[in-house]
């Protein structure tokens, strides 16, 4: 797993706003109001909200290898939106 991905979304891309549209997505999962994928494309990173896998999935529009993706628990992904990284 490639974790300097979550670190470069958090601190490049998740802003105050951005963080707070993520977190609402998670709070629909964790609620049951949402199933199936949820994506969200940003500024150089896309996000990808599993609710029925409750995963994480960063992908890097810079780097289309497999280590341009990381994915994540979404209580781990949820953490770090949190953490203010």
């Amino acid at each position: 797993m490639n974790t300097i991905l979550l670190e470069e979304f958090l601190s490049e891309d998740a802003d105050y706003h951005v963080r707070s549209i993520l977190a609402d997505a998670i709070k629909g999962i964790d609620l049951g109001k949402t199933i199936g994928l949820k994506e969200f494309t940003f500024n150089r990173f896309n996000v990808k909200l599993d609710a029925d896998a409750k995963r994480a999935i960063i992908e890097d529009e810079l780097n289309p290898s497999e280590d341009g993706e990381f994915s994540c628990s979404l209580n781990e992904f949820k953490n770090g939106l949190s953490s203010g990284s």
